[in-house]
């Protein structure tokens, strides 16, 4: 391995912070759509952002196989998930219990979708994208919203939300979304569809 120095710093207090970024992720979980700030991180191994790199110290360890994008698939963001988290680097996305992706996010046909056994055992995709904020580009809907979330472009292609709309139909199976930009993060877990323009989706002004 190369100098490890920045990256022993990690949580300056591994327990406390790792408890609160686990309760973060929890609630951004249960209330899709809403934005959530994580705090900074002394130390990020490029690619990775400072959300990116919270989360991974947070959930990941040697039980949950994790894959990697070609473009997060680097020395730096290898040798830090080795030494902080222990978690093994599989080569495809169907394999991993999450995937981090810096780039492009890939078909998510590729990605386990879990079984109707066992719907947990799917894929959670750690996605690195353009911007984390509220506005009006995207809506949302489903459990934990009441009525609409809506949210900026996160600069998600047409191709993956044409690809979400197709995994729906599989719930509760399904792949789950953490999106990160520098330190903040929004999730979009199976259970949520994304509105055309001009939709009032069935539960409009009830929270469920």
């Amino acid at each position: 391995m190369s100098d490890l120095g920045p990256m022993g710093t990690g949580f300056a207090d591994a327990v406390q912070q790792s408890q609160a970024i686990f309760r973060c992720v929890l609630d951004a979980m249960a209330r899709p759509g809403t934005c959530h700030e994580i705090p900074e991180m002394p130390y990020a191994p490029p690619p990775l952002n400072a959300a990116s790199t919270a989360i991974t110290l947070t959930l990941l360890d040697d039980s949950t196989p994790v894959w990697l994008d070609p473009v997060a698939d680097t020395a730096p963001v290898r040798e830090f998930l080795a030494f902080h988290c222990g978690c093994p680097i599989v080569g495809t996305p169907n394999d991993s219990a999450f995937s981090i992706v810096a780039g492009t996010v890939p078909q998510l046909d590729s990605f386990n979708p879990g079984s109707d056994e066992f719907p947990e055992n799917s894929t959670t995709i750690i996605a690195q994208v353009q911007t984390v904020q509220s506005g009006d580009a995207i809506a949302l809907a489903g459990p934990g919203i009441d009525g609409i979330a809506a949210i900026g472009d996160p600069g998600l292609t047409a191709e993956f939300w044409r690809q979400k709309a197709e995994l729906e139909p599989l719930y509760p199976c399904g792949i789950d979304l953490i999106l990160t930009a520098k330190h903040r993060i929004i999730c979009m877990p199976r259970s949520v569809q994304r509105l055309a323009p001009g939709t009032v989706p069935s539960n409009q002004g009830a929270d469920s």
